[in-house]
């Protein structure tokens, strides 16, 4: 049974954990705060940071450069951590669409090596049918 690209996506956000941009957001930068002082600060719209909040959306540099509002340059280092990540993730991604692809290239070779094996039976089936035949009518002086 296949897993959903959104299955594979959730396991991988599992065993990554605290690498993603958005929990190291967290765990430094917000740490102690809610997210209405901040708003006010740097008022970002609404939705967009809480949306950022819950991961669904990518520390850009434009939200980068809102959140250096509030948090000063550091903040621009979210930035650049999020294209980091990006970078693992896509690497992690490529080896995983690799693995997948040896292991279809794997089966595949098997499956290739299961017919031919069955070919070479047949062959040998058929020619010890006709050695039995040839065998026979040589028996039976008909040759």
């Amino acid at each position: 049974m296949k897993s959903k690209p959104q299955d594979d996506n959730q396991k991988l956000k599992q065993l990554l954990g605290e690498l993603h941009p958005i929990q190291v957001f967290k765990k430094d930068f917000l740490e102690g705060l809610t997210p209405d002082p901040l708003e006010m600060e740097i008022d970002p719209p609404t939705q967009l940071f809480n949306d950022i909040l819950e991961g669904k959306v990518k520390i850009t540099f434009a939200v980068g450069l809102h959140l250096g509002r509030y948090f000063g340059p550091r903040a621009l280092r979210l930035v650049e951590y999020q294209h980091v990540y990006d970078d693992q993730m896509d690497q992690t991604w490529e080896a995983i669409r690799s693995g997948q692809v040896k292991a279809r290239k794997r089966e595949r070779a098997a499956r290739e090596r299961e017919r031919a094996a069955r070919e070479r039976e047949r062959a040998r089936e058929v020619r010890r049918f006709c050695a039995e035949l040839r065998r026979q009518l040589r028996a039976k002086g008909d040759r």
